[in-house]
């Protein structure tokens, strides 16, 4: 149970990461240069993914809940949560350079 809250938890973060991405892009100028403001739409696109991941994630865990356990749904449960944590160090990394 404790992976579908951290699931959720994690989803929310990065949403709101998303959100100040989304927001970077959008400050820029008209007048900036093109290749600035392509790199950090590019960087938009794996946080995107990154929280849809976020959300099959949760409905895993809840189909989990749901179905009245079972340790085949439990492990593959753990290893999607351990997949969304490294997601969000691999998009972490990736969006920080696309986005300086």
């Amino acid at each position: 149970m404790a992976t579908l809250g951290a699931s959720a938890a994690l989803g929310g973060i990065v949403l709101v990461f998303l959100g100040f991405l989304i927001a970077s892009v959008q400050s820029l100028g008209a007048d900036s240069v093109k290749s600035v403001r392509e790199s950090r739409k590019r960087a938009v696109w794996p946080v995107v993914a990154l929280f849809c991941f976020c959300i099959a994630s949760e409905a895993l865990g809840f189909w989990w809940l749901e179905s009245g356990g079972g340790n085949s749904l439990y492990a593959i449960n753990n290893v999607v949560f351990t997949a969304e944590l490294g997601g969000i160090v691999g998009v972490s990394i990736f969006t920080s350079i696309r986005a300086l």
